[in-house]
């Protein structure tokens, strides 16, 4: 069939793709995290949601337009827009990009969150008995076995994979819109009580006051959570050549989600708040607090069942996105061990030893650390730096993207006025790395005046039984993580130079 005979994707559709991208764990599970940051201050809640959305909503515009970027080299996704944008002085960020994207963020996000999924099933189970209590041990296995079938299924079957994809794509709203809904109705209703005293424990979060700094420290501490949630809007800019309308409905179509996504995370916030549980406001904790003893039980059943299919779901994404991204690695032969890998199996075949490589290498320096402290603190806090991390990442791009494409006057990409644009740009760095800024600071701040406190990481698998991880121990992992993400590029490329120098000498010889 002729590209211009072919059938095109709707902007409805392309909408439904991207929004369901969007939505997946983040909301169901960071939540309480802010919550907790805040110390329960309903105005800060919301207004953390609101600044993520905003930026997310800049961010993706940006995306929109990159995308249209055509690289030369034989990639995909962010790999392929690094390409095609930037020139010989940003060589370095392209190393960075190249080696980060695929071997630090998409395999952190697949370990993590298939890590969370296994939390959302057993949460699942706790529903039907709550006397279940199991060693973090039995989620470490089980979810490392998730994410390797999860690779091995797509690698064999995407058409499988992409089944998944879409039934579980349409039962997420399911648990978004019923949450929404009671939580909001019943906002004045609280029923959840402690089992010990038989106390009501919940109260709205708008009567609930903290200072002015007390504020700004907890919304900027709050940002690596909230980002996490706001994360995956790139993946529509793939499908631009397949959208009715072309490069100029992408734009519409990712800021069009991106504010649908905003309005639908401020909602649930929203519900939250109106429920906020200083031990933990969860999806389920919401749902307990405002329906009544006899209602509670069989909907938060019905609802933890739903969370879970999403969270396999959006899991499901993610390994089909890291088997592309191990083929870009492989094919590009950029990395230490490729050249070894492509000369022994074929393209597709040394991207799943190297996806399984990855998980491997990936769930020892995770789950290792949190078996010992016994739990689940520092895999969340692999979720929320690895996204810190990749969105300085974006913000640079966008500006390389400026700078070197935008501002040709004689480029095909450039839709919009050049001024209106730069402001644009502009205002989307300064928003990425201020708040990253200030998240370091107050990570530093706390980790040094509050160091014996325990922190707010940690979702089911923390305190009450479980372990913790206090501010200092975050401040040495924030540190740790950043010289790491910045420092390996180098140390692959200067290995793998050295390499081949080596093998050149040989070959002459």
């Amino acid at each position: 069939m002729e590209p211009h005979k072919a059938r095109k994707i709707g902007f409805f559709s392309a909408l439904s793709i991207c929004f369901s991208s969007v939505v997946g764990i983040g909301i169901f599970l960071k939540n309480a995290s802010v919550g907790k940051n805040v110390e329960g201050d309903g105005v800060s809640w919301l207004i953390t949601w609101i600044i993520c959305g905003l930026l997310a909503i800049l961010l993706a515009f940006h995306f929109g337009k990159i995308a249209q970027v055509e690289s030369n080299q034989k990639l995909t996704g962010l790999s392929a827009w690094t390409s095609g944008i930037v020139d010989k002085k940003n060589n370095w960020f392209k190393k960075i990009v190249f080696t980060n994207y695929g071997f630090f963020y998409i395999p952190i996000l697949l370990v993590t969150l298939s890590f969370f999924t296994i939390e959302f099933f057993f949460e699942f189970l706790k529903t039907i008995n709550p006397n279940i209590k199991l060693d973090i041990s039995i989620y470490v296995v089980t979810s490392l076995f998730l994410s390797i079938c999860l690779v091995l299924n797509n690698y064999f079957s995407i058409k499988s994979g992409s089944y998944i994809s879409n039934i579980t794509s349409i039962l997420k709203f399911i648990p978004l819109l019923l949450v929404i809904f009671i939580g909001i109705v019943f906002w004045n209703t609280h029923n959840y009580v402690d089992p010990n005293t038989n106390d009501v424990i919940t109260s709205n979060g708008f009567n609930e006051h903290i200072s002015f700094d007390k504020s700004i420290q907890g919304i900027m501490l709050s940002i690596p959570s909230v980002l996490f949630a706001f994360d995956s809007f790139i993946g529509v800019g793939v499908l631009s050549k397949n959208i009715k309308g072309g490069q100029k409905a992408v734009s519409k179509v990712i800021v069009t989600a991106m504010i649908l996504v905003t309005v639908v995370y401020c909602l649930v916030c929203l519900s939250s708040i109106f429920h906020y549980n200083e031990q933990g406001t969860t999806v389920i904790s919401v749902l307990i607090d405002s329906l009544p003893k006899s209602a509670k039980k069989g909907l938060t059943i019905f609802i933890s069942l739903f969370i879970f299919i999403s969270a396999f779901g959006t899991t499901n994404s993610i390994s089909m996105i890291m088997l592309n991204e191990c083929r870009n690695i492989v094919g590009h032969k950029e990395m230490i061990f490729t050249n070894k890998l492509a000369s022994i199996f074929s393209n597709k075949k040394a991207a799943l030893f190297f996806s399984l490589f990855l998980i491997a290498f990936w769930s020892l320096i995770i789950f290792v650390p949190s078996l010992i402290l016994k739990t689940d603190a520092l895999i969340d806090g692999f979720s929320n730096l690895v996204v810190v991390c990749i969105f300085l990442i974006y913000g640079y791009l966008i500006f390389i993207y400026w700078k070197n494409v935008h501002k040709k006057t004689n480029q095909k990409y450039k839709t919009i006025h050049s001024k209106i644009y730069a402001v644009l740009v502009w205002i989307t760095l300064f928003g990425v790395f201020l708040v990253v800024f200030l998240n370091i600071f107050f990570v530093f701040l706390n980790g040094i005046s509050n160091w014996d406190k325990a922190s707010n990481w940690g979702l089911f698998l923390s305190g009450q039984g479980y372990g913790n991880i206090n501010n200092l121990g975050v401040l040495i992992f924030n540190v740790v993580f950043i010289i790491s993400f910045l420092v390996f590029p180098f140390i692959n490329y200067k290995i793998y130079n050295s390499k081949n120098k080596n093998l050149d000498k040989q070959n002459i010889n």
